[in-house]
């Protein structure tokens, strides 16, 4: 259950973040560096898979092939997550040999796009920023270890995809660690903080966004809050209830029926009652 309720921010993550335009102000956050959105583009990892736990999250290449930039989301430290990001770059480069043919058993040295490799920390412990410096024989890669957490952003203005992120993620885990809140209940108390403060303002109503901070795991983790507050349900009962709250929450937002019923499992003629 507690990894279902981490999930949101990674798919959070993903999805604000594999836009170019969003990736080159978190990309600015990471290295102080300026990077032209024109410059890069998408790099597709999705179906790279050493397990089904072990995707990476954020991918882009430079249209030039100097360099890839990979970037993985963590919530909670993690001391091989730079092994896992060099097992990414190593994917890549078999995709990136074959897209272009590249003979790697020639007496010719290939050419290949260098790896910018980050992790970008926004869990709820204070951990040290650093860089790793993994040595494989001759070859050394870089790899920083970067706090994204809204307190720790150098850029915290509105206009801001990370630091409106980073606000959402803050409020939502203050209201259920400070004011007990349930999980879902914290999530729309943040959602209408990012909306009075000014952040995220291009996405509030996205029926994307709302899918993800309304996913199936807040129902999961209704029912778990339910049973600690020591309200005692059938289970069947519960979670019935809870998928006709969720619902009820998507319909005042004006999602469309097709996917309310998507996410929340309930039957499209049980959600025209409910309208």
């Amino acid at each position: 259950m507690t990894k279902a309720n981490r999930q949101y921010k990674d798919n959070l993550f993903r999805y604000f973040f594999r836009k170019a335009k969003n990736f080159v102000q978190a990309y600015k956050e990471l290295t102080g560096r300026d990077l032209d959105p024109n410059e890069i583009e998408f790099y597709d990892t999705s179906s790279l898979l050493v397990n089904k736990e072990l995707r990476n999250d954020v991918s882009f290449i430079t249209k030039d092939n100097r360099f890839v930039l990979l970037v993985e989301h963590q919530s909670t430290p993690c001391a091989n997550m730079h092994v896992r990001l060099l097992l990414y770059y190593a994917e890549i480069l078999k995709i990136y040999i074959q897209q272009h043919k590249l003979d790697v058993y020639g007496t010719k040295a290939i050419s290949y796009p260098e790896a910018e490799l980050y992790i970008a920390y926004n869990g709820k412990q204070e951990i040290e920023e650093k860089n790793f410096k993994v040595k494989m024989g001759d070859v050394t890669v870089h790899i920083k270890h970067k706090n994204i957490q809204f307190q720790h952003l150098a850029n915290k203005k509105k206009s801001n995809t990370l630091a409106g992120y980073a606000y959402l993620v803050q409020q939502k885990e203050y209201y259920e660690k400070y004011e007990n809140h349930t999980s879902a209940s914290a999530m729309k108390m943040a959602v209408d903080d990012c909306k009075h403060q000014g952040f995220l303002q291009d996405y509030l109503e996205r029926s994307e966004f709302i899918m993800i901070t309304t996913e199936v795991w807040t129902i999961e983790k209704q029912m778990q809050d339910r049973e600690e507050y020591g309200v005692r349900q059938g289970i069947e009962q519960g979670i019935e209830q809870a998928r006709i709250e969720t619902a009820k929450n998507l319909i005042e937002k004006g999602m469309p029926i097709e996917d309310i019923s998507e996410v929340t499992q309930l039957p499209i003629d049980h959600l025209t009652i409910i309208t």
